[in-house]
């Protein structure tokens, strides 16, 4: 082999195979199979002395609003009617379930029923008193645990990052966190929970909460501050409404027009007909100087060609320009060059040259002079029409200001009308006990425990306990410093295994001098 060849072999290294992953797994089978088997014991440990919860229920029916519900409600309180309802009175009735004043009303009432948790005597039987010690020993590490959080808070509390909470206040947000109010989406249910370890007081809980609940709906509905507010609020939303009118019409009146936005329309057209005049008057300056400075340019002596636009003046030089050309042509034939007959003539045909040039120049001299007063006039129309346009459009801003603030009191007063409706109709139906929501069925003790999942805590422990031991044999094969086979060899020195020297059994007592055989060789 040579030394170009050992970079090829080493590539060729066997790779790590399901065979050593089966074989570390082996080799580590135990311990994983005891960090499983800890883990599902810890979880049946938990399980054991853990206590069962137990969830009471009962359902509400969110009816038709109180404002619009007189009409149906006969028969009496004990009578339930289901009604179709906006979403804002399904949320109305939720923050009144979830107001913590109802919870604390009842607390004296929740507390006199609590079950105080005394476990007992112990029980003669052996599984049952496992148990019970178990939970001994749970009320214990919960003593010592909430002894070890109070101890903790005290500098807090010192320093008053924190709140000192008597057994009273802890027992009422214990009372609070049981209460659960849960709102079923696209239906008109609410559906009320009370959690607690006797099924029992759950039930009495939940059902003396409800009936607290019905109370404090009717007393907030009973109430008739609020439709004195209202009325007060409206008297003023129309008050500010009729000012507002008056102002609309001073705006109109004041601007002599009947709409701001037909002003506004004629105002851009008049504006864009005076631009589009103003620069074709621009345009036909800029063409009258052009041909001004070619005519200056070709000077008196030369023949001017006449402009399509020229006065009829400038036009009758060009006949009698004919005329002189053709008489010239005429007397060539009959003098000689020098003759004095078309010496005048060229004479003639000189001066009429100048009188034209002179025309032209003239012409074009007065018609820029009236091309710039007429784009003086038109700029100065112009910029009276656009402050006009500036103060109009100003005062249409401000109009449709007005126009915006007219409709949001308009709205503002039918839903205040709407409200004071609501308020009077409600002071009918309180002396009929009449709330927005029903009770399908009060509350009673429920059979099955609601937690711990025991099936889902055993699964996580497994789980986990799975994990951990994959770990732990993923670890020690890690943290391993031997070889167990050739292709452990390979893969680390990334060299290929010529030859495996098998264990030799070594002698009890070598004699001396002698040394004992290697265990293990690879090359």
């Amino acid at each position: 082999m040579t030394a170009a060849d050992a970079p090829e072999e080493a590539e060729a290294a066997p790779a790590f195979d399901l065979r050593d992953l089966l074989a570390a797994l082996f080799r580590h089978l135990r311990a994983m199979l005891l960090i499983v088997l800890a883990a599902l014991l810890g979880a049946a440990g938990y399980l054991l002395v853990t206590p069962a919860e137990y969830t009471a229920d009962a359902k509400l029916i969110v009816r038709l609003g109180r404002e619009k519900s007189g009409a149906q409600a006969v028969g009496g309180a004990n009578q339930n009617y289901m009604f179709s309802e906006r979403a804002q009175n399904v949320n109305n009735e939720i923050e009144i379930l979830r107001d913590p004043s109802i919870v604390r009303d009842e607390f004296a009432a929740l507390k006199a029923i609590t079950p105080t948790g005394d476990l007992g005597p112990p029980p003669a039987d052996w599984y049952d008193w496992l148990v019970y010690q178990g939970r001994q020993a749970l009320r214990a590490a919960k003593a010592v645990k909430t002894w070890v959080v109070d101890t903790v808070r005290v500098p807090f509390e010192a320093v008053g990052l924190l709140r000192h909470l008597s057994p009273d206040e802890k027992l009422y947000e214990a009372y609070r966190a049981a209460f659960k109010v849960v709102f079923v989406k696209e239906t008109d249910v609410i559906l009320t929970g009370f959690t607690w370890t006797d099924p029992t007081f759950a039930a009495q809980a939940l059902n003396r909460l409800l009936d607290a609940y019905k109370r404090r709906h009717v007393e907030v509905y009973a109430d008739e501050t609020p439709a004195s507010f209202y009325q007060e609020k409206l008297d003023r939303a129309r008050a500010d409404l009729a000012t507002i009118d008056a102002q609309l019409a001073t705006y109109l009146k004041g601007s002599n027009t009947a709409s701001f936005e037909i002003e506004q329309r004629n105002d851009l057209s008049t504006l864009s007909d005076l631009a589009r005049q103003k620069s074709a008057a621009q345009i036909e300056r800029e063409g009258i100087e052009t041909r001004l400075r070619r005519t200056r340019e070709l000077g008196p002596d030369r023949w001017q060609p006449t402009p399509a636009d020229a006065d009829p003046t400038v036009s009758a030089f060009d006949q009698r320009w004919a005329e002189l050309r053709t008489k010239r042509a005429e007397l060539a034939t009959r003098f000689r060059p020098a003759a004095p007959e078309l010496a005048r003539l060229e004479h003639d045909l000189a001066a009429l040259a100048r009188q034209k040039y002179g025309a032209l120049i003239a012409a074009d001299t007065a018609r820029l002079a009236v091309l710039a007063e007429k784009i003086r006039a038109i700029s100065a129309v112009e910029a009276s029409r656009r402050t006009a346009a500036i103060g109009q459009s100003d005062a249409a801003l401000a109009y449709g200001r007005l126009v915006q603030q007219k409709g949001l009191l308009t709205d503002e007063i039918a839903e205040t009308r709407k409200r004071i409706d609501a308020l009077k109709t409600g002071s009918g139906l309180d002396a009929q006990t009449v709330t927005s929501s029903a009770l399908v069925a009060r509350a009673v003790p429920p059979r099955m425990p609601s937690g711990p999942n025991r099936p889902l805590i055993l699964g996580l422990a497994a789980g986990l306990g799975l994990l951990a031991a994959l770990a732990y044999a993923a670890l020690a094969e890690i943290l391993a410093q031997t070889y167990r086979s050739a292709s452990e060899v390979a893969r680390s020195l990334r060299v290929p295994v010529l030859a495996a020297v098998p264990l030799q059994p070594a002698p009890r007592e070598p004699g001396p001098g002698r040394a004992a055989p290697l265990r293990r060789a690879a090359a």
